[in-house]
């Protein structure tokens, strides 16, 4: 086996492991997190609910355990837009470039939009009042952490057109539902759709991440 075709197994499994922890974190967000308000709580980080000593201390530790899950669930993405990029970058070497630093750009900013909460959290340690001066900043990393990959999606369209089926449907899908998962951002109603996006396009990038190892 190549070593570009071993490389398409590895990421192919590491697509396929970042959509089953993205299946754990809807799970967790779901029915472990027991609190009347959305995950991540950015009302009790900006001191619009007060919480008990008790509460407080089980929404921390739930809040650590999913964005653990996240951070995993980061990695195997990267992983997986790195295979990706790998496709591309035969067909449009620029292209596959810019590809992968917008998908590595995401990553940052997904990293960056979790530091945001724990240094909130941190800082509540030390003695500061939670308010929300802080999450103009959040809101604007956590925008640019799907705004990144979705650009990245677009941007390689007429190369997925190029594959076989799976990447034909990448294509598609990038073209159709890339522009309604960014709506979704801006709808609290409908952001479960950009949730939804990475979950589809690691589906399919793990296809065509194994189609492509054989």
């Amino acid at each position: 086996m190549s070593e570009d075709k071993t490389l398409f197994r590895l990421t192919s499994i590491s697509a396929f492991f970042a959509a089953f922890i993205m299946v754990v974190i809807a799970v967790c967000a779901t029915f472990v997190w027991k609190f009347e308000f959305m995950f991540p709580g950015t009302e009790v980080l900006t001191g619009k609910i007060l919480l008990s000593p008790t509460e407080f201390a089980e929404y921390e530790f739930n809040l650590h355990i999913i964005y653990i899950i996240d951070s995993i669930f980061i990695l195997t993405w990267l992983g997986t837009w790195f295979g990706v990029s790998k496709i591309i970058i035969k067909k449009s070497a620029i292209s596959g470039l810019i590809f992968l630093v917008l998908g590595f750009a995401g990553g940052f900013f997904d990293f960056a939009e979790n530091g945001c909460v724990i240094s909130v959290l941190k800082s509540f340690h030390e003695g500061l009042a939670l308010t929300p001066s802080w999450t103009p900043v959040w809101h604007f990393v956590l925008d640019f952490s799907y705004i990144m990959p979705f650009a990245g999606s677009f941007l390689i369209i007429p190369f997925l057109w190029q594959e076989k089926t799976t990447g034909k449907i990448m294509a598609v899908f990038a073209f159709v539902f890339t522009s309604i998962a960014f709506i979704g951002l801006y709808f609290p109603q409908l952001y479960f759709l950009s949730f939804l996006w990475f979950l589809v396009w690691a589906i399919l990038s793990g296809i065509l991440l194994y189609k492509n190892s054989k």
